[in-house]
């Protein structure tokens, strides 16, 4: 990350930013990182009988892998950097990096400074103002995305606290590093509304039956059924 300053002749006005670079040897080290990674699970995953778990292990480095491939896509990044800005543009009390795509490259992203505190630092000796921080964070990553009005949500898939910002003047969220996103459908949307108010309802009936209809399992599974079944009651 390095900050720089530059005039924006849209503004008229010197504007205060952050260059995110990808550093050259990353993708070489990268790629041969990955590679001795996944031999490794490989080899695990033959079912030697002497790793636990080693089946799992092929799938989770598989997955782990896919999302540090995100990290280092830039372009998709900044794509969804604009994305989130718009989303986010008209929430009181939520802030999101402004993209500045007149100076971003495939190798480097571009876009406004934002000061702030983790928000786990934030205001340490008021209690009353931690809880308000607190329904900031639901607010911004919980509800807009899921009462978004558009037909494929964009969600924030790494909200830990170095990514969560507090601007203590303004009393904003700042939220950060956009590289690891997913979207969400309406009907999944709406089902996760259903599974969280039939909790608090403790309807185990349609706890189970939305739990079960946000499974990635096709097709009706009566031994899955029963499982979730049993452990929601």
């Amino acid at each position: 990350i390095v900050r720089f300053t530059w005039w924006n002749p849209s503004l008229l006005e010197r504007e205060r930013g952050v260059f995110k670079v990808l550093k050259p040897s990353v993708p070489r080290h990268f790629a041969e990182d990955m590679t001795l990674l996944q031999r490794l699970s490989d080899y695990l995953a033959k079912d030697r009988g002497h790793v636990v778990g080693s089946k799992e292990i092929a799938e989770t480095v598989a997955e782990a892998r896919l999302l540090l491939e995100h990290e280092l896509d830039f372009p998709r990044e900044q794509a969804t950097l604009v994305r989130a800005f718009r989303m986010y543009r008209m929430s009181s009390g939520i802030r999101v990096p402004r993209p500045i795509t007149e100076l971003c490259t495939p190798v480097i992203t571009a876009m406004t400074e934002e000061r702030g505190v983790k928000v786990t630092d934030a205001f340490r000796r008021s209690p009353a103002r931690r809880r308000r921080i607190a329904e900031q964070i639901i607010e911004a990553l919980i509800t807009v995305p899921l009462l978004s009005p558009e037909k494929n949500s964009l969600l924030h898939a790494d909200p830990h606290a170095g990514n969560l910002f507090y601007d203590e003047r303004s009393r904003e969220i700042v939220i950060l590093d956009w590289a690891l996103t997913e979207t969400l459908s309406r009907d999944t949307r709406r089902r996760l509304a259903m599974l969280a108010i039939m909790m608090m309802l403790r309807d185990p009936g349609r706890v189970s039956e939305q739990i079960q209809a946000l499974s990635v399992t096709v097709g009706d599974d009566r031994d899955q059924r029963k499982l979730i079944a049993r452990r929601v009651r």
